[in-house]
């Protein structure tokens, strides 16, 4: 891995294996339906309160992924990785080393043009039990420039897409990116 190699280890989060063991795999979660609308003949003044609709596992473990992304998005833009610290189980070494090298690059006034990365074709492959699921997914990171403190170019990288997993894990009843696989 390249000095400010910032890409292979926080873009696209690239780690060594995990594995779940065995685990049983089913269908997605219950898919929402949509409530029944009635209107009557004469006006109203008021109006239906707003439904929530609560998420299910599933859901939520990919939501896991998805804020996890748009966390580390904005911390390549702002050099400030605080909520992607949040948004990582304690297990997630990628994570870690992600927080650690935009810190480092920071402290050495560099900055990052681009790398954005964005999960797609986001599913649940595995669920070991109740508190830790396999997610699968496509990742597409744009190219990227480090500059240091003078605006030099220091680091360049290609885009790249391709397949990820992820481990994510239930802690306190808030899932959390644990793993990258």
């Amino acid at each position: 891995m390249k000095r400010g190699g910032l890409r292979w280890a926080v873009m696209p989060l690239v780690a060594g294996a995990v594995t779940l063991g065995a685990c049983t795999t089913g269908g997605g979660g219950v898919s929402p339906t949509t409530p029944v609308v009635t209107t009557t003949s004469s006006p109203t003044t008021s109006s239906a309160a707003p439904t929530t609709t609560a998420m299910t596992d599933d859901e939520a473990a990919i939501a896991a992924v998805t804020k996890y992304y748009d966390a580390f998005n904005r911390a390549l833009k702002t050099m400030d990785p605080t909520e992607m610290t949040l948004l990582a189980g304690p297990a997630c070494s990628v994570c870690e080393q992600a927080v650690e090298n935009l810190r480092r690059d920071r402290a050495s006034g560099r900055t990052y043009q681009g790398g954005a990365s964005y999960p797609s074709e986001i599913k649940v492959v595995q669920r070991k039990d109740a508190d830790h699921y396999l997610i699968a997914a496509r990742v597409t990171t744009e190219a990227m420039e480090i500059r240091d403190g003078t605006g030099k170019v220091v680091d360049t990288f290609n885009a790249v897409s391709g397949p990820k997993s992820f481990v994510v894990a239930r802690v306190k009843g808030i899932w959390t990116l644990d793993a990258v696989v």
